[in-house]
């Protein structure tokens, strides 16, 4: 009897309020469907396959041959070519690259991006072979990707600011340009958060062009804590080069920058989430 009842008053809320509802009570922008579990399901089995290939490239290129720039190089020119046919390819969603001032990523720069979603640096690497992240202490330390993050030469905020400076003038000196998320984390708000100093003083200490980058739309894909990827549209969208110089005429002090810089990621993210969601 106890069975029963449990089944019948019970069993129903805990399913029905998970499929709609977050842990928080808030709802979700769309309700969790068997479809968008299994598409979610297959993608990750794709993913997951996609850094077994990796480490297993690395292995041949690092470990049984040596290491040396242009086997680096291979790596991420495979990482690149395999995010970017990911990106375009996810079920049920529409993928736009907006890039006006028709970069190349020729020339290093530190890339700023706001951060919404797990799948924010899928969509940096797919940009270009020559973009390394800037990752956190739980990205760096999670076993299924931490061995093909070091292969690839990616760098970690435990290592402290002296080692991520001269790490990051080694990568910009062969060409590769560093992406950070000034956020620090995932925000869950629809708007910009706060900016940290770290992506302003490497520009500052490097003495390259900051390099904005707008992601619109992956909040609600896959928002933080969603166990699926929901359908829909997401925009990359590449800004305007800042260059040294006129991060100098913005301020005397790394604070002036960072709020000028912030206040105009902000202007121009609003302002283009306005003319895609209309």
């Amino acid at each position: 009897m106890a069975t029963v009842v449990a089944m019948t008053y019970l069993l129903p809320p805990v399913v029905f309020g998970w499929l709609y509802a977050y842990k928080d009570g808030s709802p979700r922008p769309f309700p969790i469907t068997v479809r968008r579990l299994v598409v979610t399901a297959f993608d990750a089995i794709v993913y997951l396959g996609q850094i077994l290939y990796g480490l297993l490239l690395s292995i041949y290129l690092f470990k049984i041959r040596r290491k040396t720039p242009a086997r680096t190089l291979t790596l991420h020119r495979q990482m690149y070519h395999l995010f970017r046919y990911d990106i375009h390819h996810i079920a049920g969603v529409k993928t736009t690259l907006l890039n006006p001032e028709k970069e190349d990523f020729a020339r290093p720069a530190i890339i700023i991006c706001n951060h919404k979603s797990l799948l924010d640096p899928v969509c940096l690497m797919a940009l270009s072979p020559r973009i390394l992240i800037v990752t956190g202490t739980k990205v760096w330390h999670n076993p299924v990707v931490h061995r093909i993050l070091c292969f690839a030469d990616f760098i970690s905020m435990d290592n402290g600011i002296d080692s991520i400076v001269e790490q990051c003038g080694k990568h910009v000196a062969q060409g590769y340009s560093i992406a950070i998320f000034p956020e620090g984390e995932r925000v869950t708000g629809d708007d910009i958060g706060r900016f940290h100093n770290g992506a302003f003083l490497l520009a500052k200490l490097l003495h390259v062009d900051l390099l904005p980058v707008y992601l619109h739309g992956l909040k609600d894909l896959m928002p933080l804590h969603s166990p699926v990827c929901n359908s829909g549209r997401m925009t990359i969208q590449i800004g305007k080069r800042i260059s040294p110089e006129e991060q100098q005429s913005m301020g005397d002090s790394l604070l002036d920058i960072k709020k000028t810089i912030h206040r105009q990621f902000t202007e121009t993210y609003r302002e283009t989430d306005v003319w895609l969601n209309p």
